[in-house]
């Protein structure tokens, strides 16, 4: 019989794990004067994230929570062609502006003919409504739509983010590459050490393992990673007012 409780300990501590990672990428804030806990002298170098970056070199637009409408829509978009961006963008944010973006472009489609009460007719298993939007392209550019569910998640505080959202362009920039001639790579991207056998985006190990009338043991994650932007003048952050 599989220790259940056990088994789940360590699929909570995976998902925590990646979880702290997605909020470092994103919402970590640089800093280089916290200490260790345990011993003050040491410094504990804290990974900046996008946000942190588009702060200093990026763009901020606002909005009023509950009154998304077109017109900021179209802010955004004349930003992005101001910056010269790309025409694939990726949008990811908290629940309520994700929800709020949903319900504007619904609205566009109210009087378009779109027969929502007809979808799946004849169906069951297909009665489903979908009233989401992955992606919508205005102007010269398409947006994809990504929820971001560490944005939602308690330990973040849920206030701070559920009505922000970020703009990221999705392009390939020229680099000098470890040959020293050029590569193209993503405008976003991540790096790690890697071999090509054992990398260290990831690593998880046990110890201190202990039975006695409450079996115990050490799980422990460790990332040695970093985010990479590029053009950071056209990403944009788009927060509440």
């Amino acid at each position: 019989m599989k220790n259940y409780f056990y088994l789940q300990g360590t699929v909570d501590a995976a998902v925590k794990h990646r979880t702290d990672m997605d909020f470092a990428f994103i919402l970590g804030v640089r800093s280089a004067d916290v200490t260790d806990d345990d011993e003050a002298s040491k410094i504990v170098y804290q990974t900046g994230g996008l946000e942190n970056f588009i702060d200093d070199f990026g763009n901020t637009l606002t909005y009023t929570a509950g009154s998304l409408d077109m017109a900021k829509i179209d802010e955004i978009l004349k930003l992005l062609e101001t910056e010269n961006a790309p025409a694939e963008v990726m949008f990811i944010s908290g629940i309520d502006l994700n929800l709020e973006w949903d319900t504007l472009m619904k609205a566009q489609n109210d009087n378009s003919g779109m027969r929502f009460d007809q979808f799946g007719a004849g169906s069951s298993q297909a009665r489903a409504v979908e009233f989401g939007f992955s992606s919508v392209h205005k102007g010269n550019h398409t947006i994809h739509k990504h929820p971001a569910r560490f944005m939602n998640y308690n330990p973040v505080t849920v206030a701070d983010y559920a009505g922000t959202g970020f703009f990221i362009p999705l392009d390939k920039v020229s680099r000098r590459s470890a040959s020293g001639g050029s590569e193209e790579v993503d405008s976003i991207r991540l790096r790690f050490k890697s071999n090509g056998v054992h990398n260290r985006f990831e690593e998880h190990w046990t110890m201190g393992k202990e039975i006695t009338r409450r079996d115990s043991i050490e799980y422990h994650h460790l990332t040695e990673t970093g985010p990479e932007y590029s053009q950071l003048n056209q990403y944009i952050k788009l927060e509440t007012a």
